[in-house]
């Protein structure tokens, strides 16, 4: 009877009746969950990273509000992404996370090569475009294996994943702002900028493979090698859901979290870089002044997460 006064440890031996269970309850220690929120900062990095690069596009394409136009294609694919495979056969979280932030480096290399390409503008509008839509792709393919990783622990690893991905818009624009500051150029300013974005990148990755090699993801290796052809989630048959009753009992709720999320999206950036500089005009040249609204933006955002 002395078991019951023992304290939960990081590893449970496979044999136990009930293992895989108990061990998205173990104790989360301050490494697994500082890498799980820099995967959350990763998630939603490389297209922050694209928006707070509000003022090169605008040099770019001054007579195009790209910030909207990136916004409206890249919600798209994502959503769009999701609903497919949300329809198709189940894939292993693994392959798709792994993909997911390869598929976001590529992107992010290839803007940053922008610079040396030599392509006319027009060309180039489009290849961000092309690249944007993409990333959206990518990034659907990220968002349900990263829940799908996330069931896999105790719920306080769902905390540190909802920290990281508030923190990815204030990570890019902080990026942005110390880049500005170290060189008055804009063209080395972007090019140390989405540098520095390809690394957070790397470094996400390596935060995944390392949480993976961690003991308290042991058990997601023993149920991936014990059926590894298993979906993430069985359907029981027994189990009939009319989504129609589903929809009456959820509709309120569900308008609003799309009319929030509507309205987020198209305040950042879009709206906020469109807001002209009338009176602070030290703050005009390179877009200084977007930029710290921005800044400003981002911060609050990050206080009103943890407020919530």
């Amino acid at each position: 009877m002395t078991a019951s006064n023992e304290p939960v440890v990081n590893t449970v031996s496979a044999g136990e009746a009930g293992a895989p269970e108990k061990n998205k309850f173990v104790t989360v220690t301050k490494g697994a969950y500082t890498r799980m929120v820099i995967i959350g900062i990763g998630y939603l990095f490389p297209i922050s990273a694209i928006w707070a690069a509000f003022d090169y596009w605008k040099t770019l394409f001054p007579d195009k509000n790209i910030e909207f136009v990136v916004t409206c294609l890249y919600q798209f694919g994502s959503v769009m992404t999701v609903l497919i495979l949300s329809l198709g056969k189940s894939m292993k979280f693994h392959r798709r996370i792994l993909g997911g932030f390869s598929g976001q480096f590529c992107c992010l290399f290839v803007i940053f090569l922008f610079r040396w390409l030599g392509l006319p503008v027009n060309v180039v509008y489009g290849i961000l475009l092309g690249l944007v839509f993409l990333m959206s792709v990518v990034t659907g393919f990220l968002d349900s294996a990263l829940l799908a990783l996330n069931s896999q622990y105790s719920p306080k690893m769902q905390e540190a994943l909802q920290i990281g991905i508030g923190f990815s818009t204030f990570v890019s624009v902080v990026y942005r702002d110390i880049t500005k500051l170290i060189s008055t150029s804009q063209a080395n300013s972007t090019s140390i900028y989405f540098l520095a974005a390809l690394a957070t990148v790397i470094v996400c990755i390596s935060a995944y493979v390392s949480l993976m090699r961690m003991p308290i993801s042991a058990h997601i290796h023993e149920e991936e090698s014990s059926s590894s052809q298993q979906p993430l989630l069985e359907k029981k048959e027994e189990e009939e859901v009319n989504i129609w009753k589903v929809l009456r009992r959820v509709w309120f709720n569900e308008l609003v979290i799309f009319l929030n999320f509507l309205l987020t999206t198209a305040c950042y950036p879009a709206i906020l870089t469109a807001i002209p500089c009338y009176t602070l005009l030290a703050l005009a040249p390179g877009h200084w002044y977007q930029t710290i609204l921005l800044s400003v933006f981002t911060v609050f955002d990050v206080i009103a997460r943890f407020c919530v």
